[in-house]
């Protein structure tokens, strides 16, 4: 991401300089990383100012691969979350490259969407923070990570709630329906689900992509190159931990371990995730300017909720109601 772009996505925030940079991050290998720092002297008292805050990160790519991967994990007891961007090296000319950010703004992918390798050289990434005018300081640690790879990958804390994908939580429950990030996940534009033949269950594979979980297949309702969307078989109920793998055309990528709970509730949201998705008893969308009426039913949308009475069957279309 250039520094223009930040700055116009970050909207009045403003920049200020960048220290040299660290000995170069190695594939998989987690570096800590602490800061201090006090708001730029032409910062105005009470705004908001962009603060560079551990100055730039190298990552040397010495082959071609197909992503690059940096998290950014804050310690418990952090007094700050800064964000990370980067830029590509002034020897690595790449074009079509695509920049992911995490929800929480606290990831960085690359990938190349063409699935051509990225090419070798160095990669820069800088963490950012902001600190009020006025006095304002700021500081912050934790780790930082990179990873880079071929195939399909799943993202770090990349397996979440479909309905509540901000939410970091690393676990799964029975029957939830779950959102998966990283890279190479399946074709670059996305598919959605397909039915059996007696149009009974949703299938548990999509143009090539399954996801396994413990080895077992899951029903995949939506996949393309960096997201899928599929059901936790109901079979992990017995377990406190499982193993997730994503299986794109006969390649796999590296299993992640999440917790499994008997239940991990969430609501789906609008966009916005300021508001449930709810309908109202004559099947309209609530809105704040279409609420709904005392006393009437209304109907909200909601995965995580564990095993059902009598007990779900994997992927099978609803038609009838279950107790939770």
């Amino acid at each position: 991401m250039s520094v223009r772009r930040l700055l116009l996505f970050l909207g009045v925030f403003f920049l200020c300089g960048v220290a040299a940079a660290q000995t170069p991050l190695r594939s998989g290998i987690t570096q800590r990383y602490s800061f201090t720092g006090r708001a730029p002297q032409d910062c105005r008292v009470g705004q908001t100012c962009i603060l560079l805050v551990s100055g730039s990160y190298q990552v040397d790519i010495t082959d071609d691969y197909s992503w690059l991967d940096i998290w950014i994990q804050p310690d418990l007891d952090s007094t700050n979350f800064p964000t990370l961007y980067g830029h590509f090296g002034s020897q690595v000319t790449i074009e079509n490259n695509s920049l992911v950010f995490d929800y929480a703004g606290t990831q960085l992918g690359i990938a190349r969407d063409d699935r051509l390798a990225l090419k070798t050289g160095s990669y820069f990434f800088s963490l950012a923070t902001g600190a009020i005018g006025g006095g304002g300081t700021v500081s912050g640690s934790g780790t930082i990570t990179a990873t880079f790879g071929t195939g399909p990958h799943v993202s770090n804390r990349g397996v979440r709630n479909s309905a509540t994908p901000s939410i970091f939580r690393n676990r799964i429950a029975p029957g939830e329906i779950v959102s998966i990030y990283g890279f190479y996940l399946g074709p670059s534009s996305g598919v959605g689900a397909e039915l059996t033949s007696d149009r009974s269950f949703i299938t548990k594979e999509l143009q090539g992509v399954r996801v396994l979980v413990d080895g077992s297949a899951a029903p995949v309702l939506f996949a393309n190159n960096k997201q899928i969307n599929a059901v936790i078989p109901y079979a992990v109920k017995t377990k406190s931990t499982a193993r997730i793998e994503i299986e794109v055309s006969g390649k796999r990528s590296a299993a992640v371990e999440v917790d499994v709970v008997p239940a991990d509730p969430g609501i789906f949201n609008h966009q916005s995730g300021l508001q449930a998705v709810v309908l109202n008893q004559d099947q309209s969308i609530n809105a704040n300017d279409n609420r709904a009426a005392r006393n009437s039913v209304i109907t909200f949308f909601a995965t995580g909720g564990g095993e059902t009475d009598p007990a779900g069957a994997d992927g099978r279309i609803a038609n009838t109601g279950v107790r939770l």
